[in-house]
């Protein structure tokens, strides 16, 4: 647990060496292989992060999933490590609130998650959100925000990144992204 602590303190440090105009998530400075479940993960001074259930596709809530880092790169951010996220969410409370926020993903499973501002998608492919705008882009819109979705398929799986764009008079207030054979990486707001 103590080896768990002091690998967050790393990570919250390594978010401030994000520009100034956004927090930048990645997951190099922890040990491959910590592992943890629902909780907080870690609170910084513009924004908490936390690891929430999973929702099955079948609407099963799960509350023993877990999030893992990793020594690979599936999602194609930082240089060796990213979160892998076994039936689990990584939520994010910028704080202020935002007005615009992205990620990086690869999706190995048939399930994923997205929440944001409270909307809630349950969805076999994070594409499904919205409708195909160009090749490879979909774009739609959840909780009052404009998500855009790029998704380049490879082998069996895909990987690609998220931008989550605040529509006229809205702003980001939460957002949370996760699945089942799920990997996550330079989550920024």
């Amino acid at each position: 647990m103590r080896s768990l602590i002091v690998a967050l303190i790393a990570l919250s440090l390594a978010a401030f060496a994000a520009p100034a105009a956004a927090s930048c998530l990645n997951f190099e400075p922890l040990p491959a292989g910590t592992s943890s479940g629902v909780g907080p993960l870690l609170s910084l001074p513009d924004g908490n992060v936390r690891l929430v259930p999973f929702q099955t596709g079948a609407g099963t809530i799960v509350t023993t999933g877990a999030g893992t880092i990793v020594a690979s790169n599936n999602a194609g951010g930082s240089p060796t490590q990213e979160l892998r996220h076994n039936n689990i969410n990584i939520q994010v409370n910028p704080s202020p609130d935002v007005l615009s926020a992205e990620f990086l993903y690869a999706d190995f499973g048939n399930n994923v998650n997205l929440r944001v501002n409270g909307a809630f998608a349950n969805l076999n492919d994070l594409s499904d959100v919205g409708s195909l705008v160009g090749p490879g882009t979909f774009v739609g819109t959840l909780g009052g925000v404009t998500v855009t979705v790029t998704r380049t398929t490879m082998l069996g799986f895909h990987f690609g990144a998220v931008s989550l764009d605040a529509n006229e008079g809205r702003v980001i207030e939460v957002f949370a992204v996760g699945g089942q054979e799920f990997f996550t990486d330079d989550i920024c707001w």
